[in-house]
């Protein structure tokens, strides 16, 4: 039983839980899920529940739904950090929960944001500013998915023309990457989309000037579609990965908001992108320092090319720096707290050794390392242009 193993289980653990509504039936569920690493290093996952949430979505309904979830599985106090989406009772939950689980240096590294919702949240405000452009290319595609008789005219004009029928990705705000999909997916077919619609719909008409924003706007839409696959994945590590690819998406917007087309978009996008990453999460900071193609020492570099070519503001990389060391130290501390005892070896003390001293350089891999041979190389992502309508099997 999962309940006996994590009864035992002498580690941390890492959870995501997910509230969302049914709007069909009128019912909302709850889903938790479960993250750790078992004696083989090996990252696992586990389904904690899936349940009803019928009651309204307050801060203190989902906290009973949670603590009775953790206390069936026995893992309140296990607890490193919990991953939910922006909503604000989500937010409002925390405290409580910090409360309940008692987490590693009162909470520092408990609430972790879903990161692709942002990325979604970013995209979504980005593309208000396109409307006009974008708008006519989704009504013509509704139009397809609301006729069957119409799709099946459409399939024997793509055949007639030595094209694969398809069906056309449909656009969810809410879910991740679905409107890049809609506009790479339907800039393939931009031709036949073109005489197709005008033959039989006479309200909707499909001009250049809408291709090319579709086109422009893809290629900056293509770096979060990249980002949030890469961000997406359950059997590897993706923490580490946030903010290399936080890198590649202040690069676009470097870039982008030159271009006189979609500098309103990627202006709102970028603030958008402010409210949430001004500044790093300690997580991230702490979780990019243990990758060992970067490391500690690779991290003023990184967050110098984040700051002032990316966004392109003030920053004070050093005193981040100095409070990462500072963590790195607490959670050395935290950990021999908890295993030193069952390691059965010397331990050095550092609660007494200032991070800003040079012992500090015990955190600092000065051997091989790939990413800090070249520390700069992300300089290069600032100066590329976005791709523009990639070739993907995205059916």
């Amino acid at each position: 039983m999962l309940e006996n193993f994590f009864e035992k289980y002498n580690g941390r653990v890492s959870v995501c839980a997910d509230i969302w509504s049914d709007h069909w039936r009128m019912h909302s569920y709850i889903g938790v899920t479960c993250h750790y690493m078992d004696n083989a290093w090996a990252i696992q996952k586990r389904i904690l529940a899936f349940r009803v949430f019928d009651e309204k979505h307050t801060a203190a309904n989902i906290f009973r739904h949670l603590r009775i979830i953790f206390t069936e599985y026995r893992i309140e106090n296990k607890i490193f950090a919990i991953g939910f989406d922006n909503a604000s009772n989500n937010t409002d939950v925390i405290p409580a929960l910090i409360e309940l689980c008692k987490p590693y240096l009162g909470g520092k590294f408990f609430h972790q944001r879903c990161a692709c919702h942002v990325f979604n949240l970013c995209v979504q405000k980005g593309l208000k500013t396109l409307e006009q452009f974008i708008q006519p290319i989704k009504d013509a595609l509704y139009f397809l998915w609301k006729h069957p008789s119409v799709m099946k005219l459409w399939a024997a004009y793509c055949k007639q023309n030595g094209k694969r029928a398809i069906r056309f990705p449909r656009d969810v705000p809410t879910r991740w990457n679905s409107i890049y999909k809609l506009l790479a997916r339907s800039y393939e077919y931009k031709d036949l989309l073109v005489t197709f619609i005008q033959y039989h719909v006479s309200h909707i008409n499909l001009y250049q000037s809408h291709w090319d924003a579709c086109s422009n706007v893809c290629g900056l839409l293509k770096v979060f579609y990249t980002a949030t696959n890469n961000l997406s994945g359950v059997y590897y590590p993706t923490t580490n990965l946030f903010i290399i690819e936080s890198l590649n998406i202040a690069g676009a917007f470097a870039h982008c908001e030159s271009d006189s087309e979609l500098h309103e978009s990627v202006t709102a996008m970028k603030d958008k992108w402010l409210e949430y990453y001004k500044e790093f999460p300690n997580i991230y900071l702490i979780a990019l320092c243990f990758d060992p193609r970067c490391r500690l020492e690779s991290l003023p570099d990184y967050l110098s090319v984040y700051y002032e070519q990316g966004l392109k503001i003030n920053y004070d990389v050093d005193m981040c720096c100095a409070r990462v060391k500072t963590l790195l130290y607490e959670l050395y501390d935290e950990y021999i707290k908890v295993y030193g005892p069952s390691l059965n070896i010397d331990v050095p003390q550092t609660q007494n050794v200032s991070p800003s001293s040079s012992s500090s350089s015990s955190f600092v891999n000065l051997g091989y390392n790939l990413l800090s041979k070249n520390p700069k190389n992300y300089e290069v992502l600032l100066h590329q242009a976005p791709p523009h309508i990639p070739s993907l099997n995205l059916i």
